[in-house]
Formats: structure tokens, sequence, C-alpha cells
């Protein structure tokens, strides 16, 4: 049987170090992150703080699936920068982590050999002063109720441990709950039980309770 898991690893706040390799100043910059959008922004303040860098090269990764990510050089030798920049947040199991290296030249070359060097020892520091923490992804829902069965789904939903965001009042009562994503499916069946007073055998995903329904749901990660 798969076990899911809803919890994931970034860093615990914003960060800023500042290392020299052969009079070369990187400057690194580590900042959680919720969406792809929010690079640009955080790279154009960069620049305009750093207007007269040689480089800001950065990396970033998203989400739990591992395929939203990005490594970029910025005008260094290809796999220099980003890459071992990405590879300190793979190396400490992140994820909504960007890092960004802003890079002085000083006039000496480096060579490749030492600028993976470079980039990866400024990531790995303004990581370590981020720190780590861990968080669960959640499932956020929506049901629609009618108001004379109100206080029992209240009831039901607070039994099996969903927790009651909002409600919303029309036509229709609506109530917005949560709980870890990985746990949803099993509360909503536990939830179903209760309300039609089935036994779990009787109950699967096709069941509709006619007084409260299912009417949207979403990930997020708070």
């Amino acid at each position: 049987m798969e076990i899911k898991s809803d919890t994931f690893y970034t860093i615990a706040e914003a960060a800023i170090t500042d290392t020299r390799e052969k009079a070369s100043k990187f400057i690194a910059y580590a900042y959680p992150l919720q969406d792809e959008t929010e690079v640009e922004v955080r790279l154009g303040a960069l620049w305009k703080l750093h207007p007269k860098a040689t480089h800001i090269c950065y990396a970033y990764k998203l989400g739990s699936d591992g395929n939203r990510f990005r490594m970029v050089d910025d005008g260094e030798p290809s796999n220099t920068a980003g890459k071992p920049i990405y590879g300190q947040i793979l190396s400490r199991g992140l994820t909504d982590t960007a890092v960004f290296v802003v890079r002085y030249y000083g006039g000496t070359k480096l060579g490749a050999s030492g600028l993976i060097s470079a980039y990866k020892e400024a990531a790995s520091e303004v990581l370590d002063l981020a720190g780590k923490v861990e968080k669960q992804e959640l499932m956020k829902a929506f049901f629609s109720i009618d108001y004379a069965e109100m206080g029992q789904v209240l009831n039901a939903l607070k039994s099996v441990d969903f927790e009651i965001i909002d409600k919303h009042f029309g036509e229709m009562a609506k109530v917005e709950v949560t709980c870890g994503l990985a746990d949803f499916d099993q509360k909503w069946h536990q939830l179903k039980c209760l309300l039609l007073a089935l036994p779990d055998e009787m109950v699967d995903e096709k069941t509709v309770v006619p007084f409260c329904q299912l009417v949207n749901k979403t990930i997020f990660r708070p």
C-alpha cells in the first residue's frame, strides 16, 4: 500500500550572506517562494540594488513533483553557477525556495572549477543561515449545505477533524474547510458515513450526500 505524505521542507526565513574568492565578491540571497512570478520580481529588485554587478545567477525549486525548477548561469560558463546553486537546494531536500548569487568580478579569473566551488559555497552558506522548516501541504474544500441540516453537518465536520475556516450564507450555506492533503479522501469518506449513518463498506467515492455536496477543492501550501 502506498504511503502518502503531504509534508515538505522549505527555508525558515529569507537570508543574505557575503563571501569572497580571489577578489570576486559573491552576495547570496535565499527567499521562500510560492510562485514563478516572484522570481522575476526578486531578480529585478536585485539588479536595482546591484546595478554594477557582473552576474546575478540563480536557481529555484517549486512544488513536490520535481518538475518546477530552473537554473540560470547569467553569462557564466555553462553549469558553473545555476547548477551548483540548485545542487545545494536539492542536497537539503528543500522546495519552494530560490537562491540568487550576485557576483562582482574582482579581476582574477576563477576557472570553471573555481566558479563551481564559489557558487556552491555561497549557496550553502545562505541556506545554512536561512534554516529549514517542515510544512504541510493542505487541501481546501467547499461544501454546499442545506440549512435544515446545518447543525448536523458542522458537528460531523468537527468530528472527522476538518478545520472550519469560513462560512458563507446565501440560498445555500457554504462552509470552507481545510485538512492535510494526504488525509482528505479518508476524511471525506468518514464524513459521508457519519451524515448518512452508513457503515464504511457501504460508502464509496460515488456515494452522494443530498444535503451536503462537495462543490470545489484546491491544493495549497501555506
